[in-house]
């Protein structure tokens, strides 16, 4: 069983390996405990079992999509919108749209419900319970995903860079960004042990980026508040942080032995143009369609079903708005403690301005790379679906185009027709 999977000797001539680092084999070795505690042996094969679990760990994923955006804009309409465009989109929304889903669909429902659960996490106003739950969720979560997929900490890595871009705009309770490092921290620690001290964890960026923006936060406590130092440093903050961060993987590098991952990294340099290369199996990854630029067929999809002209609306509206509350904060104006409906702030909201930064940073990796479509996607349905059924983000727009104040009753009257009406468009255009 395990030991024969640890001591491998039959998968690589004269050699003894540990298939379960190796190969990432823990979904594999969960779904056999499951098959067998379960008692399934005499029910089903195993291979059907093993697609079952696949096909529920996707109902997951969707379910935490509608979840994220029924939160974000206090409406199920809006999770029903996310899920009907998941699935018209669906081509788009997984790697293989043609068989069982790949390795990576292991792990992506539980980096869903951890970002269902940072989402609830940051808002403002949320009791003392549902934040503790959100808290947790978000612990094991993280924790799972890590130990699921062997490249986890690259997509932990750009969540936590937009935590941060939220944490420098002020626009973000500090303490609550920097639990989410700390739970970081904890799974990378508790990943390196229980995966036979992977030392790809510790030469992640995520450990770097953590690690310096844990000590650029300490820099800046111990600097006397209205100080010029304190100014300084507050100016220099993501300077410092980045010059932390690369010169500590620099040195982790150096220091510790690593061979995993080494491939990933000469692809990006060959693919950005900072380096050549004469292997042949990275000239052949370059020559591939899903690691070239995004095709012109993509977007195409992705407009008949309407979601990126919607997608794009919310977008800027978003952006607008964040970049109004910027401004405010320039000019002393503090963040309002409770906001209304009729105010029409939408960009003061962190949940709001953490999904799209998060889309962003996402979208700039399927700009580059086709094939990281699939993590984009999903959470362009959820963003566009919560930005076309909450009543916030049309009272904002309402607002710049100095429209008469509309009544929140028939403002949601308004957007429940639309969104039927939405999906409906959607689906006979596919």
């Amino acid at each position: 069983g395990v030991y024969e999977l640890t001591h491998n000797n039959k998968t690589v001539s004269l050699k003894t390996i540990n298939a379960v680092q190796q190969m990432t084999l823990y979904p594999e070795l969960i779904a056999s405990v499951l098959y067998q505690a379960s008692g399934s042996e005499e029910v089903i094969e195993p291979v059907y079992f093993y697609i079952g679990i696949v096909f529920g760990l996707q109902g997951i994923y969707v379910t935490a999509l509608f979840v994220t955006s029924w939160v974000m804009s206090g409406t199920w309409l809006s999770g029903m919108l996310t899920v009907a465009w998941f699935i018209i989109n669906r081509t788009d929304t997984t790697r293989i749209d043609y068989s069982i889903p790949s390795r990576e669909n292991w792990a992506l429902p539980y980096f869903a419900c951890q970002v269902a659960a940072l989402t609830g996490y940051l808002k403002k106003h949320i009791n003392c319970s549902a934040e503790k739950f959100c808290y947790l969720l978000v612990s094991a979560s993280t924790y799972t995903f890590m130990m699921m997929w062997e490249y986890s900490h690259y997509l932990l890595f750009v969540q936590a860079v937009s935590l941060f871009l939220l944490d420098s705009l002020a626009l973000a309770q500090t303490e609550k960004v920097h639990e989410v490092y700390k739970i970081y921290l904890f799974s990378l620690f508790l990943g390196y042990l229980l995966q036979f001290e992977n030392s790809a964890l510790l030469v992640s960026p995520l450990l770097s980026l953590v690690a310096a923006l844990m000590l650029s936060k300490y820099l800046q406590m111990n600097m006397k508040k209205g100080t010029f130092m304190s100014r300084l440093m507050k100016i220099m903050y993501i300077y410092l942080v980045l010059t932390i961060t690369v010169t500590l993987n620099f040195l982790l590098k150096m220091f510790v032995p690593h061979k995993e991952n080494e491939h990933l990294l000469k692809f990006i340099e060959v693919k950005l143009g900072l380096n050549t290369t004469k292997n042949f199996t990275m000239n052949w990854l370059l020559c591939q369609e899903s690691l070239q630029a995004p095709s012109q067929d993509f977007f195409l999809r992705l407009t008949q079903s309407s979601l990126l002209p919607f997608y794009i609306l919310v977008l800027i509206i978003c952006l607008f708005s964040v970049t109004q509350v910027i401004y405010r904060r320039i000019c002393g104006e503090p963040l309002k403690e409770t906001v209304k409906l009729e105010d029409g702030r939408i960009g003061e909201r962190p949940e709001i301005v953490y999904h799209v930064i998060h889309t962003i940073l996402l979208g700039c990796l399927a700009m580059c790379l086709e094939g990281m479509k699939y993590l984009w996607t999903p959470y362009v349905c959820m963003l566009a679906a919560f930005g076309v059924c909450s009543p916030e983000l049309w009272m904002t727009l309402f607002k710049w185009l100095r429209l008469k104040a509309v009544h929140p009753i028939l403002l949601a009257l308004i957007l429940s027709m639309a969104v039927p009406t939405i999906i409906g468009f959607s689906l006979w255009k596919e």
